[in-house]
């Protein structure tokens, strides 16, 4: 079988087509998959670069953090201080009568009911105490009771304060006053106790 003989032009044309597929067959096969690894590539390093910044800024931050957390176990050690601790709720509500008992002897003032009230999640690891209060005394009195709650080194918050006056026992003595109020003391929730008590022993043994 006789091919036909090709003249000049044809020949460029077929090289030239050929020079074009073998063109796309190499784009096809080897440019195509080099330009998808450079991104990969490139996507990992980025990757790569931000976690190495997230540790070169944990490391250069890294001298703040014992001043912090000493700094924090010292204002949690200070707070604990002001308020009621013990083992459960019953021996911080223990402790808030008997510091209700102190301050009413100061006064004096004659405390006449004192009735623990259910305990109240305050938030931020603070549970609060209330405690209803009625009793008897004079004007200064009930001012030297009030002010002692309120400077005294405990935390304690009065609320729903009532006076009613009272015919004096004495023609000539002071006013008796009747009053009711409620007597909120906090305590440290059960994790935060603990926290403070491991703060408080580790700063006592330095």
């Amino acid at each position: 079988m006789n091919l036909p003989r090709l003249s000049s032009r044809d020949r460029r044309a077929l090289l030239l087509g050929a020079a074009v597929l073998a063109s796309g067959v190499g784009w096809t096969a080897m440019v195509k998959p080099y330009i998808r690894a450079v991104r990969e590539v490139s996507s990992t390093l980025a990757a790569e670069r931000e976690l190495l910044n997230r540790e070169l800024r944990l490391l250069a931050a890294a001298d703040q953090y014992p001043a912090e957390v000493e700094q924090a176990g010292a204002r949690l050690l200070d707070v604990a201080t002001r308020l009621f601790g013990g083992e459960k709720q019953a021996a911080a509500s223990a402790g808030l009568i008997q510091y209700l008992q102190e301050g009413a002897g100061t006064g004096p003032a004659l405390l006449t009911r004192l009735e623990p009230l259910p305990a109240e999640e305050e938030g931020n690891g603070l549970i609060g105490l209330p405690l209803s209060v009625e009793g008897e005394t004079d004007l200064e009195g009930l001012l030297t009771v009030l002010h002692l709650l309120d400077a005294g080194p405990k935390l304690v918050r009065v609320e729903n304060l009532r006076v009613q006056g009272r015919r004096a026992v004495a023609v000539d003595g002071p006013e008796v006053l009747s009053f009711v109020f409620v007597a909120r003391g906090f305590s440290l929730a059960e994790s935060e106790s603990q926290d403070a008590r491991s703060t408080e022993t580790v700063g006592g043994s330095r």
